[in-house]
């Protein structure tokens, strides 16, 4: 059985939890690549239905693809106003629901490998924008 860790990156990478209740803490979380990081991606955006979205170059969010859950002010909020996609006049209704983890990206997401495949640590602009607690939770 094959974990579905790429030979050539590092097994870890870290992800930006982003909870949909704006009252809680953003926070940094390790996550393995393979079918153990997704299992783990599973249990922080509470929801077994992942999906991968992208809006930038850079930078990648696992979502749940749950549409009854909250909307994410946060994350709306980014992919509205500071995103490579957001443009000049955002569309209202274009919203992301339940908790998020944002990960770097070192290209596009790529289709037919293991889970987290081109993951790294999020680009320092995104420590600004969603400001998580200092402290990692490993």
């Amino acid at each position: 059985m094959t974990t579905g860790i790429p030979e050539d990156q590092p097994p870890e990478f870290t992800g930006l939890v982003i909870p949909a209740d704006p009252t809680w803490p953003c926070y940094l979380q390790r996550l393995e690549r393979g079918v153990f990081g997704f299992k783990a991606v599973q249990e922080l955006v509470r929801s077994e239905l992942v999906g991968e979205v992208a809006y930038d170059l850079d930078a990648h969010l696992y979502v749940s693809d749950d549409p009854f859950e909250p909307v994410n002010p946060r994350v709306t909020e980014y992919i509205r106003r500071h995103s490579l996609l957001a443009g000049p006049d955002p569309d209202p209704a274009h919203s992301i629901r339940g908790d998020a983890v944002l990960a770097g990206s070192r290209g596009p997401v790529p289709l037919g490998e293991g889970f987290a495949a081109n993951a790294c640590d999020p680009p320092e602009r995104f420590y600004e924008l969603f400001d998580p607690e200092p402290q990692p939770r490993w």
